[in-house]
This record gives structure tokens, sequence and C-alpha cells, in this order.
């Protein structure tokens, strides 16, 4: 899979890596409808999301695989926690 996707990217250029971004911007953000939307199988997304017991995460507070060691929550966390002990 990573391989054919590395031949899309160079097949068609900006294309195939627009959509590598759109799916990086909705994974940093915990974006699940935005995650949902670029996924390959957007209904088998949100079947496997749900399934996992994840309520409609519309907070992005809960990753689906790391729970509460997901690293981009904690990394926000930590940055917010950072931010206000500055101000």
């Amino acid at each position: 899979k990573i391989a054919a996707h590395a031949v899309n990217i160079a097949k068609y250029g900006k294309r195939a890596s627009n959509w590598d971004y759109k799916m990086d911007i909705a994974r940093k953000n915990l974006d699940w409808n935005g995650m949902f939307e670029q996924a390959i199988d957007p209904d088998l997304a949100k079947e496997m999301h749900y399934r996992n017991g994840h309520s409609n995460d519309e907070d992005g507070e809960v990753c689906s695989m790391c729970g509460e060691f997901c690293a981009i929550k904690l990394l926000k966390d930590a940055l917010e926690s950072k931010k206000k002990s500055i101000l």
C-alpha cells in the first residue's frame, strides 16, 4: 500500500500530495469528520471508529488508536499548559 501510494504521488503530483496534506491537518486537529472525508473508505472508517466505542467526538478529545496516550493530545495539552505558565 505504501509503495502504491508513493507511485500515486509521483504520478499525480500535487493532486495526490494534497490529499495527504488534508489528512495530515485533520489528524493534527483530531478532526474526525475531516479524517472520514479524506479516508479511502469513509464508511468503513466511521464504522471502525464507532465500533470501538467512540461517540461523535466533535471536540477532538479522543484518539481511537491511543486513547489517553494519544501523542497529539498529550502534546497539545503540554503546549497549552506551558503557554498558561508563561502568561
